[in-house]
């Protein structure tokens, strides 16, 4: 058994367990990312609200007819609208990523009790084969010097 390579028995368990944490690092990455593009729209609509408003107030200053006042009041109130979505994506978005991110958390501690194990493994065979070597070192210097070497 000397020169037997070590063998974890759980090794096909341990990639799979290995590739479900990636895929959940993956999945979290792109939750992440959809998190950034709503934060990102969500702040573009409430630029152009703010865009909106302020050209509204610059208007009524100069004399503005009752069909202009109307389309900013009506894009006004579309903003908001679009501004309230946006607020609920990101939120749902938020929620996605902290359940990605348990998902996550579980998937890499499943994975380090089957890494741990395969270390624990790992010195035990290293330790048997230490052992199996010392005991062959000791029989080829009983057979090469006799008994009373040792």
């Amino acid at each position: 058994m000397v020169g037997a390579a070590f063998r974890f028995r759980y090794d096909k368990l341990l990639t799979y367990r290995e590739y479900l944490k990636e895929k959940s690092e993956i999945e979290l990455g792109a939750s992440h990312a959809r998190l950034r593009d709503s934060q990102k729209k969500l702040e573009q609509y409430t630029d152009e609200l703010g865009q909106i408003n302020q050209e509204l107030k610059d208007r009524l200053n100069n004399k503005l007819s009752s069909d202009s006042l109307k389309n900013y009041t009506d894009l006004s109130t579309t903003l908001k609208m679009m501004i309230t979505s946006q607020d609920q994506e990101v939120a749902k978005a938020t929620n996605v990523i902290k359940e990605k991110t348990k998902i996550l958390i579980e998937k890499t501690k499943q994975f380090k009790v089957i890494e741990k194990l395969k270390e624990k493994e790992f010195q035990k065979w290293d330790y048997q084969k230490h052992l199996e070597e010392s005991k062959e070192m000791n029989e080829v210097a009983i057979l090469r010097h006799g008994k009373d070497f040792l």
